[in-house]
């Protein structure tokens, strides 16, 4: 399986994997930041598109009544199977990148 995930896309969809269900924008976000990942943050709105482009997460529109009474528009993003096999894929590699032994030193 070929890697589709960019480095912060990798940190996106493992959020959302985390949260496991359908969430918000928001939450994605709350969820980085508590992560350690305030520097990148901002960049999770064009994130969630690119992997709803890429068939990575679902988008689900839904309509509430927030508590000043106004009507607002939330989105809902779910990790597809395809975008969970896709997240272990990148996760196997990052492990199998950091976890390599020193090579030993050839005598001088």
């Amino acid at each position: 399986m070929a890697n589709r995930f960019g480095r912060f896309e990798s940190l996106v969809a493992a959020a959302l994997a985390r949260l496991d269900g359908p969430a918000t924008s928001a939450e994605i976000l709350a969820e980085i930041l508590d992560s350690g990942g305030a520097a990148l943050a901002a960049n999770v709105y064009a994130t969630l598109g690119r992997l709803e482009g890429k068939a990575i997460v679902t988008t689900a529109v839904e309509t509430i009544l927030a508590p000043d009474r106004a009507k607002r528009t939330v989105r809902f993003y779910t990790l597809t199977k395809t975008g969970r096999e896709e997240l272990k894929f990148a996760i196997e590699r990052l492990q199998m990148t950091v976890s390599v032994s020193p090579r030993p030193r050839k005598a001088a």
